[in-house]
């Protein structure tokens, strides 16, 4: 073989190789990229909402649905202090009196907030200025079942008959032990005789010392036995029983009621309440004008101004031809007591 010609053949296959191996390479696929295994975050916890304040919120306020909002929690609450969506104690927030200010975005919390018939909701009904006084009642007192929180009454004294003053007139009793010491010694027919006609004379039926008087008018009733509505009272939910009788659940009667006075009218109605019943009158939800409490007009009605039944029965005085008399014995001096109004 020619050199050349061999020269040319192994040309040839250098070129075959070269191309079959460049093809080779080209029709490879390439390798996968190497797996990097990257760490699973871990999930963030999920907090229920919690209430804040709308808006600005000043003691005497009270709450409703535009004064509060949920906002969204980055952080846990304590549902025994917050309240946080889903809890029964938010649900029942609407009508709860403010305490303290609270400035618009603040969680609300139970130190901030006082439900009604809670220690504490009184004092955020009070009007400022004004006094909350107790004070007993009856269930006739207190106009039973009429009588709610939030009406207007006037306030009535009626002096009690156990409260009367001694009417300085002498029991027939201690008289007759008066007279029974001092006759000693007289016949028996005498001495009966001048204690029967002493006792006639001296025998009165006297008018009971009854008398009323209204202190106050236009109080308005804060609560009874202790329980309050608040001014944005949720209606209450509608049952079975409800529905069939409207009048299911009356409201029980008061043993106390808490008024609403100026401090002067709180002194007044204290006194008052030692020597007597104080009676309420409920007043037309018409007649409330500018919602001043105002005294009295001072006027007292008595018994005698009432009725006259005690002095038709009171019998006449008795008359006599001498006028009785008691012999008083010091010693041994005796003297003689004549009763001159009752000739």
């Amino acid at each position: 073989m020619k050199t050349p010609s061999a020269l040319l053949l192994a040309g040839t296959l250098l070129v075959a190789g070269s191309a079959a191996l460049l093809a080779r390479v080209l029709l490879t696929p390439p390798p996968p990229p190497p797996v990097v295994e990257k760490p699973v975050e871990a999930s963030k916890p999920t907090y229920p909402a919690v209430l804040v304040a709308s808006r600005d919120l000043r003691p005497g306020d009270f709450i409703d649905a535009s004064a509060v909002e949920w906002k969204a929690s980055d952080n846990a609450y304590d549902e025994r202090l917050y309240y946080t969506r889903g809890s029964e104690a938010a649900s029942q927030l609407t009508g709860a009196g403010v305490r303290l200010p609270v400035a618009a975005g603040t969680p609300l919390t139970s130190a901030l907030l006082v439900k009604p018939n809670e220690p504490g909701f009184i004092a955020t009904v009070i009007t400022p200025g004004m006094r909350a006084i107790t004070v007993p009642t009856s269930q006739t007192a207190s106009q039973y079942s009429m009588l709610t929180s939030g009406d207007r009454v006037d306030v009535v004294v009626n002096l009690q008959r156990e409260n009367e003053q001694d009417t300085g007139i002498i029991q027939n009793g201690d008289l007759m032990k008066v007279l029974i010491r001092h006759t000693e010694g007289e016949a028996s027919e005498q001495r009966q005789r001048m204690i029967r006609q002493v006792l006639g004379a001296t025998s009165q039926s006297p008018v009971p010392r009854l008398a009323a008087q209204t202190l106050l008018q236009n109080v308005r009733v804060l609560s009874l036995n202790n329980r309050v509505r608040s001014p944005l009272q949720q209606r209450p939910e509608e049952t079975e029983k409800s529905r069939k009788n409207p009048d299911a659940y009356p409201n029980p009667w008061a043993e106390t009621v808490t008024l609403e006075v100026p401090p002067a009218y709180a002194e007044r109605l204290a006194l008052a309440s030692q020597i007597g019943t104080l009676q309420l009158v409920l007043r037309s939800s018409q007649d409330i004008g500018d919602g001043l409490v105002r005294p009295g007009t001072g006027k007292v009605t008595t018994l005698a101004q009432t009725t006259s039944v005690y002095s038709a029965s009171t019998p006449a005085k008795q008359s006599f031809d001498k006028a009785p008399s008691a012999r008083v014995f010091h010693g041994d001096a005796r003297n003689d007591v004549y009763f001159d109004d009752y000739k």
